[in-house]
């Protein structure tokens, strides 16, 4: 199941999230398989999910300034009323974020976050 979220962040600053609750892919030096995420097993795909996502107006136009960086700033997530703090979040890709950071008429980045970048465990 693939759900695309949009996401508002802070003062009209919209993401599109695209995730697949279905499971992922794990790869190792020495072995390919597919393993479904413990949390997807709790999430009820019968329900529309809510995620916000709200970050430093000031620190997220220079993390989008400085895009090709993706360098991580400290956001809070919310997903379903619950808040997960001091999350991680960057822009991410490599041909496609050098694209639209030489293309100036978009900012339609994709966005990787880490929920362990700044504590150490902590997940979803």
């Amino acid at each position: 199941m693939r759900v695309l979220l949009l996401v508002e962040v802070n003062r009209g600053i919209t993401l599109m999230v695209t995730s697949v609750l279905t499971g992922c892919a794990i790869h190792t030096s020495n072995k390919s398989q597919a393993t479904t995420l413990g949390y997807v097993n709790e999430v009820d795909k019968s329900k529309i999910m809510t995620s916000g996502i709200t970050v430093d107006e000031t620190k997220w136009q220079a993390m989008l300034d400085n895009a090709a960086e993706e360098e991580y700033i400290s956001a809070d997530i919310t997903i379903n009323g619950t808040t997960i703090s001091n999350v991680g979040i960057r822009p991410k890709g490599n041909s496609s974020l050098s694209s639209i950071v030489r293309d100036e008429t978009t900012d339609r980045y994709s966005f990787k976050i880490k929920f362990d970048e700044y504590v150490e465990g902590q997940t979803l």
